[in-house]
């Protein structure tokens, strides 16, 4: 150690000085010894690179959004004519995670500009602040199996399209889904009348190629201002069926409503073709007597020409039955079917 007074350099642990016999102060020394103490000074400086290692980590860390806590489904309208909605709310979504979709957007679009020719830097400048709205378009898209003519107590299910890919590579973040399930709820009820009452389907032509026509005089004053249509109205045979469908002005009848205060009680009726004539396709359905008509119609056609044609003592003496066939045309729209009867002349 130095002396404080010579300047001189003394053993550690004396009291006075032997060069110049000034008192040694070792307790201030060994103070200032240990306020220079480097691993007492390095220590907090460590604990300080800690903390902004860890914050370092934790501000890179890719965030896993959960997209599916952002929808809301709900139903509105009449029951049995109810419609969904979808509703998935941006606005909440910016609050916990705009920052960070904006901020690794602009970032991943920077990254891309090389290998897209630049369009990259053009989405990000068309979007900038809205950042958050192209991530809803593009990475929270789904569809419900079912959104209209809903009833109370009908389960929905909304199904999420995967694109988990999409949000990584433009947004830089993961994203979590799951189906979401609803159950319809809250719809009011109304009256229902029979829309079919007093309406009818008329076939008419010849099977296979019949017809159907709607007769819609409607006997319930609230059906007056409903119309009605036929999935098929041509081409038909006997035992088909078609379906008769009401409508309104309004998918959900609330025209209807709204006037009547009721609504059809079905919307749909099937009804089976029946009595139309029929072409012969096949000898199995002539009856017993179509078929003697047939072969006294062939005898007398060729009577009428022996009485004109034969001469030269030829005479008519009788006809023998031996068999028929059916001629129909290749082309089936003609409609037309022929049917012979084969005899033997004598």
């Amino acid at each position: 150690m130095i002396c404080t007074h010579c300047g001189k350099e003394i053993q550690n642990g004396i009291t006075f000085c032997p060069y110049c016999g000034s008192a040694v102060n070792n307790a201030k020394e060994n103070t200032k010894m240990k306020k220079h103490n480097p691993a007492k000074v390095l220590a907090p400086i460590a604990a300080v690179a800690v903390v902004a290692a860890g914050g370092w980590a934790f501000a890179n860390r890719t965030p896993t959004i959960d997209v599916s806590k952002y929808m809301t489904l709900s139903a509105d309208g009449y029951n049995t004519v109810g419609k969904l909605n979808i509703s998935f709310d941006t606005e909440k979504l910016e609050k916990d995670y705009g920052k960070q979709i904006t901020t690794r957007f602009k970032k991943q679009m920077k990254n891309l500009k090389d290998d897209t020719y630049g369009l990259s830097s053009l989405t990000a400048s068309l979007y900038d602040g809205y950042e958050t709205d192209l991530f809803a378009e593009t990475c929270a898209t789904g569809s419900a199996d079912k959104t209209k003519n809903l009833s109370n107590g009908d389960v929905v299910t909304y199904t999420w399209d995967d694109n988990s890919d999409e949000a990584e590579e433009a947004f830089g973040v993961k994203v979590k889904y799951s189906d979401i399930t609803y159950t319809v709820s809250g719809l009011a009820s109304v009256n229902t009348f029979d829309a079919f009452d007093g309406v009818d389907v008329e076939f008419s032509g010849i099977s296979p190629d019949g017809r159907a026509t709607v007769n819609s005089l409607p006997t319930a004053a609230e059906a007056q201002g409903l119309y009605y249509t036929l999935d098929e109205n041509s081409g038909l045979s006997n035992g088909d069926t078609v379906t008769l469908t009401v409508h309104s002005n309004r998918d959900d009848f609330s025209d209807c409503i709204d006037k009547y205060g009721a609504m059809p009680q079905a919307t749909e009726k099937t009804f089976t073709v029946e009595g139309l004539n029929e072409y012969v396709t096949s000898a199995d359905t002539l009856s017993d007597s179509v078929l003697v008509s047939l072969q006294n119609q062939a005898e007398d056609v060729f009577k009428s020409y022996a009485a004109q044609r034969f001469s030269n003592g030829q005479t008519f003496k009788g006809m023998t039955y031996l068999g028929n066939y059916i001629l129909t045309p290749k082309n089936k729209d003609s409609g037309a079917t022929r049917t012979a009867s084969s005899s033997r002349i004598r």
